[in-house]
């Protein structure tokens, strides 16, 4: 069966010419795994969730294929030419997004992450493997974009996962945001605005008021929508603030 794939915008097939077989693709990635063995107890002490986020984490997914391509030129020169383009695309500096046809509501974010060698099989055709490292989870093609006063829920039908916040309105004092399921983690947003548009995004832990860095101004911590119902809250709710929040849902 062929898996083909679309990778840094070009697909493996109608694009590149790549007949590509899968090899690996594990149902979830590698948890990291913290045990402390102490002496005169049993057993071993569990610090998997001892962390800032308070949760599991994972290690990269690894999915591994074996590619075969043709030239379908009539010179050797043509073949290494078509070997060059393939290992110009492959080539990122940063993760770029990766769907398989079998997955077509589901993406990755990786880059290649083995050498290209190539079996030559005939003069004009060759086999090389490929293995993508990617972040560890799957994430939904679609983007979700809830519009909300300043109390709603959240329904987050995948794993834990970061979201985009976009307040709009006027407070002279600025504004406090957190959530039901992190109680302890609590955003303070110390500027005041008229009319303003404030994006927090948990992702690179970014504020800015119209396009500008108010970082310096917040206090607190951000955090994650966690699976299923987050209660996200605006506060003091004056009447004068709306807020949407965008975000991917991501699975194991």
């Amino acid at each position: 069966m062929s898996y083909n794939f679309v990778f840094n915008g070009k697909h493996s097939l109608n694009d590149m010419g790549i007949y590509a077989e899968m090899k690996s693709r594990p149902l979830f990635a590698e948890p990291k795994t913290i045990y402390e063995d102490i002496a005169g107890t049993d057993g071993e002490l569990n610090f998997n969730s001892a962390n800032p986020k308070g949760r599991m984490c994972f290690k990269p997914r690894i999915i591994e294929l074996e590619c075969h391509f043709a030239d379908g030129g009539e010179s050797r020169a043509d073949y290494i030419n078509k070997a060059s383009a393939i290992a110009t695309w492959l080539a990122t500096e940063d993760d770029k997004v990766l769907t398989f046809d079998d997955e077509p509501n589901i993406q990755y974010m990786a880059h290649a992450a083995n050498l290209f060698n190539i079996e030559n099989v005939t003069e004009f055709s060759g086999t090389f493997p490929l293995v993508f490292k990617c972040m560890p989870f799957r994430y939904s093609t679609e983007e979700i974009t809830t519009p909300s006063a300043v109390l709603t829920d959240v329904y987050n039908g995948g794993y834990y996962t970061d979201a985009v916040f976009k307040i709009t309105g006027t407070s002279s004092n600025g504004f406090t945001l957190y959530s039901d399921r992190e109680p302890d983690k609590v955003l303070n947003v110390k500027a005041a605005m008229s009319g303003a548009t404030v994006i927090i995004d948990t992702t690179d832990m970014s504020v800015k008021m119209n396009g500008v860095s108010i970082l310096h101004k917040c206090e607190g911590d951000f955090f994650e929508l966690h699976p299923q119902h987050n209660i996200i809250t605006i506060s003091p709710d004056n009447g004068s603030l709306s807020f949407t929040v965008t975000y991917r849902e991501r699975y194991l």
